[in-house]
């Protein structure tokens, strides 16, 4: 089951980190989908999916593995995440806005870093 949830929160986080390097760039070239993208209910709703999913699965497979750096990883991506999304609202030409986005790509590639580690963690644990 820790599996199924890793699978999970390696998409969700890459998919939050992909959201994060094109969201400028449809800002810049399509108005209407960079608004829709940047909107912050938008990163609310990856935040609801991204923040369980990433404790549950990291969690559970602890508790298997015993791997306190895979834990450690994650909690450092939920951090950034959760250090960026208390910059919302940043003016798109604000040094805030530069960090707000190296923050939640950097949470998206850490937490699916994590996630990645502890899958492969847990599969050795099963040979």
């Amino acid at each position: 089951m820790t599996e199924f949830w890793d699978r999970i929160g390696i998409s969700a986080s890459l998919l939050c980190a992909i959201h994060c390097v094109l969201t400028p760039v449809l800002v810049i070239l399509i108005p209407l989908a960079g608004n829709f993208l940047s909107a912050p209910w938008v990163h609310i709703a990856i935040a609801v999916v991204i923040f369980p999913v990433a404790v549950w699965a990291l969690w559970s497979g602890y508790r298997r593995h015993r791997h306190r750096r895979i834990l450690i990883t994650g909690g450092v991506g939920l951090v950034l995440m959760a250090t960026g999304m208390t910059l919302e609202n940043a003016d798109p030409s604000s040094r805030a806005f530069a960090l707000q986005t190296i923050l939640l790509i950097s949470a998206g590639l850490t937490l699916a870093a994590a996630h990645f580690f502890n899958l492969r963690a847990c599969r050795s644990k099963h040979l």
